[in-house]
Order: C-alpha cells, then sequence, then structure tokens
C-alpha cells in the first residue's frame, strides 16, 4: 500500500486537505514502519549478499556471496522483497521531503506529530546504513532532515547527534562509495549549521572520533568559517575525517562508535532464527492499510 496509495496520496493530494487526510495517515504509518523495516532488516541472512548489496548467483543457478555458505531460495525472497519494502518507504520518504506548499509537508507533520517525525527519521538514518541500494535513497530524506532542523529543537539535537554520526560511519559503506559528495556535503551542512553554537552535539560528536584532539578540531572549525566556498567547505570536511583514520580512515569508520551512546543506530544486526509472520501480525497489517485507506478517501 505504500507506493499504489500512501505516495500517490503525499503526492497529489489538495493542500488545503493535508491536515485531514496525509497527516494521519503518516502518523499511523511511521511508528509502523519504523518497527517494521528494523525487524525486517534484522532478519535477512547476511550471507544472501555480495558485497555490492545484492543477491550473488554461482555459476550453477545457485546463490552464493563470494565464497560464503549458499543461501536457500527462503532467503533470497526474504532478501528481495526487504529491499523492495526499504526501496518504496525511501521513495514515500522522499515525497514527504519533497512535497512543498506554505509550509512544507514535513514541517507540518513534525510540528503536528513530534514524535511520527522522529520515527521518520529514525527509520531513515538506520535506512542510510543499509549494504544496498536504498541507503542513498534514505539519506535524500535525512538531507531534508537537516534543512528543517533550525525549526526544531529536538531534531536540532538530533541531526547534530545521531544523523551526524550516522552520516560519518555511512562513509564505510561500499554502496556509498559513489556518493561521498553528496555524504560529505551533508555532514559540511550540519556542522556549519551548529559551529556557532558551542552548546550543539557537533561539538559533543566530533572530538570523540579517534585521532581528533582539541587543536586539530579548532583548526577545523576555523577552516570551515574562514570559506563561504560549499566544494572548499566540503574538501575540508574529507580533509579532516581523513586525518582523524589515516590511511583507509572511510573503512575504518566502519568500527567507529562514539562512546556514551552518542546515538542509538545501530547496524544490521545478527539474524535471528525465523519465525513465520502470524494471524495475528498478518491481520495487524491488514487493519494498519484499512486505517490509512480510511484517512486518505473518507470525504470531507
Amino acid at each position: 500500500f505504500v507506493r499504489p496509495l500512501t505516495i500517490p496520496a503525499v503526492r497529489d493530494c489538495p493542500a488545503e486537505h493535508m491536515a485531514a487526510w496525509v497527516l494521519p495517515s503518516l502518523s499511523i504509518l511511521a511508528p509502523h514502519m519504523k518497527v517494521r523495516l528494523a525487524t525486517a532488516w534484522q532478519s535477512l541472512n547476511p550471507a544472501a549478499l555480495g558485497q555490492d548489496g545484492f543477491p550473488q548467483v554461482s555459476a550453477h543457478g545457485q546463490f552464493s556471496a563470494h565464497g560464503a555458505p549458499q543461501v536457500n531460495d527462503e532467503d533470497v525472497i526474504n532478501d528481495r522483497l526487504v529491499r523492495e519494502l526499504s526501496g518504496e518507504y525511501a521513495d514515500l520518504l522522499k515525497a514527504v521531503a519533497d512535497r512543498q506548499s506554505q509550509v512544507p509537508l514535513l514541517q507540518n507533520f513534525f510540528v503536528a506529530d513530534p514524535q511520527g517525525g522522529l520515527a521518520l527519521a529514525h527509520a531513515a538514518l538506520e535506512g542510510m546504513l543499509r549494504p544496498d541500494e536504498s541507503a542513498y535513497r534514505f539519506a535524500f530524506f535525512c538531507k531534508a532532515l537537516v534543512q528543517l532542523a533550525p525549526s526544531d529543537a529536538a531534531l536540532y539535537q538530533f541531526v547534530g547527534s545521531e544523523l551526524l554520526y550516522t552520516a560519518i560511519s555511512s562513509l564505510s559503506l561500499e554502496v556509498m562509495a559513489c556518493r561521498h559528495s553528496e555524504v560529505l556535503a551533508m555532514i559540511r551542512d550540519i556542522v556549519m549549521q551548529q559551529v556557532d553554537d558551542p552548546q550543539s552535539q557537533v561539538h559533543k560528536v566530533l572530538p570523540m572520533l579517534p585521532g581528533v584532539g582539541p587543536e586539530n578540531l579548532a583548526a577545523f572549525f576555523t577552516a570551515m568559517k574562514s570559506t563561504r566556498s560549499d566544494k572548499e567547505q566540503r574538501n575540508q570536511v574529507k580533509l579532516f575525517l581523513l586525518s582523524s583514520g589515516g590511511t583507509g580512515a572511510f573503512t575504518a569508520l566502519e568500527k567507529w562508535k562514539p562512546p556514551g551512546g552518542a546515538s542509538t543506530v545501530q547496524g544490521v544486526k545478527k539474524r535471528p532464527a525465523r519465525v513465520p509472520k502470524s494471524q495475528a501480525e498478518a491481520e495487524a497489517d491488514d487493519h494498519l492499510s484499512g486505517e490509512i485507506t480510511r484517512h486518505l478517501l473518507s470525504s470531507t
């Protein structure tokens, strides 16, 4: 129901009906999808994916992952379904970020339902660390969060801590290798947004990077504020991160985690034993779809 129903509603709903039709639907969907995607991502068998995030097929037509033990059909099917669900939700978040009126839809949603807004944000952050092509699609929504952050105190703190951490960590993903420029631009935007606020989370997260001390952090902030060139600021971010980790710094960032739990976002966890969807869970999914349909199609 995400692609055929919710995305068109977000994209095409008349502005005057947004509050009555779209915002209630997002309030229902956001917390559900946060849990649904987290559970789905944890259910994946890492052996079903190659290094590029796609299923690997052997010469005999059986799936394998670079010498790893062969995986069964159920793993491959589950991987395909989860990637499709991830991609659809990333497309929905992009539609939410794109929808503009007098007040952007995303800003309206954070005002109407702050917890729902943060549920969207948490799902996007976990999605940005996925080892498949949906990662950079979730990053598009994260960029919109940065732009919105100054208007919302909780989001401002979230962006300076969890989103900054996730953006830096995502540089270690092979699937994001061709998107480093966009991620570095996002990090630059967060830093420039909060660098003059000594109480901001940026001043707490960056010192936790390996190899970062007060002197080179101060030099980095000075260099960032001394130029107005976006390209030069992006380059300064890259040089700073490389100097913090030395050779292979972006790869080394995969293991970096700020002490003290600066972020609640976790990577993909080891696959637990899969439990078939119960009748109650299936009924809950049907109920969710029905509730969203009722909000979207009810008459004014």
